[in-house]
C-alpha cells in the first residue's frame, strides 16, 4: 500500500500497534452504526482482519489509518472490491467521534478517491452509506458521488453512493 499524504492528513497502512486508536473508532456504536465491536479483544479481531484484507488487495487497494499532523489516529477510509457489485470498488470511511465535523473524512476520502482512479481501471467507485447517517451522506456528496439505490447491508437499511470515473 502507498501511503498518501494530505495537507493535514497521512493516509498509512494499519498496524496491530494501532489497536487503541482502532477500538477508539470501531468500538463506539456512535460511529459503527451497524454494530461496534464492544471489546479489545473483538477489535483486535477486526483490526487483524483489515491488516489482512489489506495484504490480500492488489496494490492499489486497503485499509488506512488517517493520521493527523501530531501523529494521532483520528479514523480509518478503505478502498476494497465491492462485496456483491460487478467488479466495482468499494470506498469507506470511519472517524473518532472526536474528530469528526473537522474535515478530515472529506479531506482523506478525496485523496482516496484520486488514488482509485490514478491506480486502478475501475468504471465507477461505491460508497455503502447507513440510510440515517447523515454526515457521512454530506462527504459523499463533497465527494460528487450520488444515491443510486437501497440495500440491506449487516441487517441495516443503507444506500448505495455512486461516482463514475471521470
Amino acid at each position: 500500500m502507498k501511503i498518501l499524504d494530505t495537507t493535514r492528513t497521512r493516509l498509512r497502512p494499519w498496524t496491530m500497534e494501532d489497536l487503541e486508536s482502532f477500538h477508539t473508532i470501531w468500538g463506539d456504536s456512535r460511529v459503527i452504526w451497524w454494530g461496534a465491536v464492544t471489546d479489545l479483544a473483538g477489535s483486535a479481531n477486526k483490526l487483524a482482519s483489515c491488516i489482512q484484507i489489506s495484504d490480500s488487495c492488489e496494490p492499489a487497494l486497503g485499509w488506512y489509518a488517517v493520521e493527523i499532523r501530531t501523529g494521532t489516529v483520528v479514523g480509518n477510509v478503505m478502498l476494497q472490491p465491492a462485496r456483491s457489485l460487478r467488479g466495482d470498488i468499494e470506498i469507506g470511511w470511519h472517524f473518532a467521534r472526536d474528530h469528526q465535523d473537522e474535515g478530515y473524512a472529506t479531506e482523506a476520502a478525496t485523496a482516496l478517491l484520486a488514488h482509485a482512479w490514478a491506480e486502478t481501471d475501475a468504471d465507477r467507485v461505491v460508497a455503502t452509506i447507513v440510510a440515517a447517517n447523515e454526515p457521512a451522506k454530506r462527504v459523499a456528496t463533497k465527494l460528487g458521488m450520488h444515491n443510486d439505490a437501497s440495500l440491506v447491508h449487516e441487517g441495516v437499511d443503507h444506500d448505495l453512493w455512486v461516482i463514475e470515473r471521470p
